[in-house]
């Protein structure tokens, strides 16, 4: 695992911008082009760094859409979210990634969240993800794998065809996705009649 994760940021990192911006803007079309279904109204994103698709955009089609959009706060050794609107300010947290500047107050739990947006390193069709090995999505959803019955969060995952592996052997604690979306492709189970219209 530890050799597919650094075999793919390495791949990652060589982008260039033209090619960062012009697969993201592809993928972004096609999260946009699903029928997601009008239910889902809060929507965890992320903030991307070190060349993952760059989502931002969506948060314009999402806040157009009346959509509230959500991203990750770091709390100790899980994720917390908070809103964040075109107004928010934000700052760094310990890992240099964006977050909302929020009180405590008005984060809320993962669970809260109808979809979350998630950034991955590797991916296999069957919806198996390797992050970047903190670990914080798997604590922050571990209620989800202990309970078969929890819908929601729907988690999306969203990543570069170069990322897909053939399989990934998944751990006891990883949580798999439910969908995944590329450039050229959606990778999904049947979930399909739970989110689309």
């Amino acid at each position: 695992m530890k050799k597919i994760r650094n075999i793919i940021k390495e791949k990652r990192s060589q982008l260039s911008e033209k090619e960062l911006r012009l697969t993201s803007k592809a993928i972004t079309e096609r999260i946009r082009s699903f029928k997601f279904s009008k239910e889902l109204t809060k929507i965890g994103i992320y903030y991307a760094v070190n060349n993952e698709v760059d989502v931002h955009p969506l948060c314009e089609i999402l806040w157009q859409e009346n959509k509230r959009v959500y991203l990750p706060i770091v709390e100790k050794k899980k994720l917390l979210f908070g809103e964040y609107r075109n107004t928010s300010n934000l700052k760094n947290n310990r890992f240099k990634i964006p977050e909302p500047i929020v009180g405590l107050e008005s984060q809320i739990s993962a669970f809260e969240l109808d979809l979350i947006f998630m950034p991955l390193v590797a991916f296999d069709p069957m919806g198996n993800r390797i992050g970047m090995g903190g670990g914080f999505y798997d604590r922050t959803l571990d209620n989800k794998q202990l309970d078969n019955d929890l819908k929601k969060p729907i988690l999306v995952g969203v990543a570069y065809e170069f990322q897909k592996q053939n399989q990934i052997q998944p751990n006891p604690w990883d949580i798999p996705l439910d969908m995944i979306f590329t450039e050229s492709k959606i990778y999904h189970s049947d979930i399909d009649r739970d989110v689309s219209e």
